[in-house]
């Protein structure tokens, strides 16, 4: 595992809570550096903006320019790079999400 893999064991301490999706439920992942990091429930017309506001938006230490969406199609993940920032102004289109789509914001380097 590298150290950028969005993919991380996690260690649950006593009082931790972790959100389970039921097995029919379709969602979509968003983690890093958000506010509220865990499943978003998947709906149409879901983006990956959209889901990252639903997040609670970009915490102090994210970095919108640095933003990966991870995929799986045919069995292969593929992996997309995005700019909130340019999103967030018109520059660049949003792109629309599918079930159990991960998002993953990056931290800014200080």
């Amino acid at each position: 595992e590298s150290p950028t893999s969005p993919y991380q064991e996690i260690y649950l301490q006593s009082g931790d809570v972790r959100d389970v999706a039921p097995p029919d439920t379709p969602y979509v992942w968003v983690a890093g550096e958000v506010k509220t990091p865990g499943m978003i429930p998947y709906e149409d017309y879901l983006t990956v903006y959209r889901a990252v506001l639903k997040a609670g938006g970009v915490s102090d230490f994210g970095n919108l320019k640095n933003v990966e969406l991870v995929r799986s199609e045919n069995g292969q993940k593929k992996k997309f790079s995005l700019n909130l920032n340019k999103i967030q102004h018109g520059e660049e289109q949003d792109i629309p999400l599918q079930p159990q789509d991960m998002i993953y914001v990056r931290r800014r380097i200080l």
